[in-house]
């Protein structure tokens, strides 16, 4: 991901950051599911 060296707590806070951001990713997606159920625009 990145080109230079990380210590290791470094390295542990990147990959804290990777995995909580994509797990936003999933709740921001679930969220935007659920407001098209509720308009009755979602598409299957």
């Amino acid at each position: 991901m990145t080109k230079i060296k990380l210590n290791d707590e470094q390295q542990n806070y990147l990959n804290i950051i990777e995995t909580t951001s994509e797990n936003l990713l999933v709740i921001v997606n679930d969220i935007l599911d659920f407001s098209k159920l509720e308009a009755h625009k979602m598409s299957f």
